[in-house]
């Protein structure tokens, strides 16, 4: 299905299709029969915010879709879109970037707030550095943290007032939150709960102590994933 429409000047042209292969395709192998443009031009339409899946923006080209699925393109034919340039950085990739949000991959091993004035390698300065490659201005605010030898996704603000917002939703406990961890040896039983409570020490690292009534509460979630010669791979709530 195709629709061609005249607004301010620009011919937007919407193209449709119900995915009916039995099997899962990639969603840039509709979009290119949808528009015939080359491979470089329909990663720009994707980056651009110009393709939807089932009503829902789709930046994977990657991305598989099944029989039922509907994609939608919305483009203008004679404009150029050009693909958004891949950051590289060590510290974390990207998963998702909005106007007011970040949410990033973090490495394991990289500190994500400095502890002291001397550590200025962090998290929070790489994100920072990024998204000043657009304006100076613009800086990364930590909703929440992860140890420094943990790797795994954490949101990060755009702004104080974002940040505010995002933080009160974390201590309402909104946003679920899940670990996977590989534990030295096999874990029994299969399922359980662990309580004990953390302390913080002086250079601001925390640690477990069973003694009640020393440090704050932590209750622990797991269960057994997978068992491995001499370790066990475990899912983790808190």
């Amino acid at each position: 299905m195709s629709d061609t429409r005249q607004g301010h000047g620009v011919a937007i042209t919407t193209r449709s299709a119900h995915v009916s292969v039995p099997l899962p395709v990639r969603v840039d192998r509709v979009v290119r029969d949808l528009t015939g443009l080359s491979h470089s031009r329909l990663r720009g339409l994707f980056d651009c915010g110009c393709v939807t899946v089932n009503g829902q923006p789709c930046v994977e080209t990657s991305r598989r879709v099944k029989a039922g699925d509907r994609v939608d393109v919305q483009y203008d034919p004679q404009q150029g879109y050009r693909a958004a340039k891949r950051w590289l950085d060590r510290a974390f990739t990207i998963v998702y970037e909005d106007p007011h949000l970040i949410v990033v991959n973090k490495s394991a091993h990289v500190l994500t707030v400095a502890t002291s004035r001397s550590e200025r390698n962090t998290l929070e300065s790489r994100v920072t550095h990024y998204l000043q490659q657009s304006s100076r201005h613009r800086r990364a605010y930590v909703v929440h943290r992860l140890d420094r030898g943990v790797s795994g996704l954490l949101v990060l603000a755009k702004s104080p007032q974002v940040l505010g917002q995002l933080r009160d939703q974390f201590r309402a406990r909104k946003p679920e939150r899940l670990y996977i961890a590989i534990v030295s040896g096999r874990l029994q039983p299969a399922a359980g709960t662990f309580r004990s409570f953390l302390q913080t020490a002086d250079n601001l690292d925390q640690y477990s102590t069973p003694e009640e009534g020393q440090g704050l509460l932590a209750i622990t979630h797991y269960r057994v994933q997978r068992l491995l010669p001499d370790a066990s791979v475990v899912e983790v709530r808190l």
